[in-house]
Parts: C-alpha cells; sequence; structure tokens
C-alpha cells in the first residue's frame, strides 16, 4: 500500500503544480469534471492562505506576485 500512497502523492503534487503554472502564464486545462479552463496571459496576483504554499511559492520564485497571506505565514 505504501506504492499506492507514494503514487497518489505525486499525483497530487502534479495536479496541482499544473493548476500552479497555468495561471501564471496563461493557456488551456481541463479540471476534474472535464471542463475545459482557459486563463488568459495577464499580471498574476497570488493570496496564499497556507504556510506551505507560501514557502514553496517561494522557492518557485513567484515572491514578487504574492500579494496577501494568513496571519500564520512568515
Amino acid at each position: 500500500m505504501k506504492i499506492f500512497d507514494t503514487y497518489k502523492t505525486g499525483l497530487l503534487i502534479v495536479y496541482v503544480l499544473f493548476f500552479l503554472y497555468l495561471p501564471l502564464f496563461g493557456g488551456t486545462g481541463v479540471d476534474s469534471r472535464g471542463v475545459r479552463v482557459t486563463v488568459p496571459d495577464e499580471n498574476v496576483r497570488i493570496v496564499s492562505l497556507s504556510p506551505g504554499a507560501t514557502e514553496t511559492l517561494y522557492v518557485l520564485g513567484l515572491r514578487d506576485e504574492i500579494v496577501g497571506v494568513s496571519d500564520f505565514c512568515n
């Protein structure tokens, strides 16, 4: 079962990163319901409500796009 958990975690990471980068660069994707989602390539503003997500955004070099964080973020 550990392999299945690792697979699910990896799939979740790929899914989250895809939908994290889609709004940043614009483009088209398909959501979990099968609906095509088109995001225009424009300026991006990010509000992060999770300290872990905020740290990930900083590591990815998206510091300038972050406009709001929760009280628990550094």
